[in-house]
């Protein structure tokens, strides 16, 4: 599993810390919903900092779902164009000429609609999100898959994590960086 943060610090005070928690969704609805029990039981800042749901389609369940977390949370919804929800016989779904004079991967494999969709469905996300004009004011963000139940304290996490590498000499390179945990 992969979760990434990527962003530029500029203060590093747990309440002046702002640190929008993205989300990439497909049609999983009941596994969006332990993420955000998980989150609204958490101490993320939910009064000032939004979240971003960035939905691959319209998938009825999830954007239904995503109209009741406005009750909670401070909400920005995306909805990536070329979805494989809403396109599923095309680029990048399940369409005839993906492996078309493709000779495969390093072992042979041809290229699987899944995980194009995935990828063109995250890079369209951060393109989007670090462009948005309801975004501008965040330098730094939390990217997540629906599946991600948080502990209780994930954003104290996360703002201490950021200090220490703000204390760290030459730990950015212009002062942005990147995070991966990977287990």
């Amino acid at each position: 599993k992969l979760l990434t943060m990527i962003g530029k610090r500029t203060d590093n005070s747990v309440n002046k810390t702002n640190v929008p928690f993205v989300f990439m969704v497909y049609k999983r609805v009941d596994y969006l919903m332990q993420a955000m029990d998980s989150l609204n039981s958490s101490d993320f800042p939910r009064e000032r900092v939004p979240i971003v749901i960035s939905h691959d389609g319209r998938v009825p369940d999830v954007v239904e779902y995503v109209e009741e977390l406005k009750q909670d949370f401070k909400v920005v919804q995306l909805f990536h164009p070329y979805s494989c929800y809403e396109h599923p016989h095309s680029f990048p779904g399940n369409d005839s000429s993906l492996n078309q004079h493709y000779l495969g991967d390093s072992y042979g494999n041809p290229r699987s609609e899944w995980a194009t969709c995935c990828k063109h469905h995250f890079t369209w996300m951060l393109k989007t999100v670090f462009a948005s004009e309801d975004l501008k004011d965040y330098d730094t963000f939390f990217f997540s898959e629906e599946d991600y139940v948080v502990s209780p304290t994930i954003y104290t996490g996360i703002v201490d994590g950021l200090n220490v590498m703000a204390k760290t000499e030459n730990s950015t390179r212009n002062g942005y960086f990147g995070l991966t945990v990977d287990w």
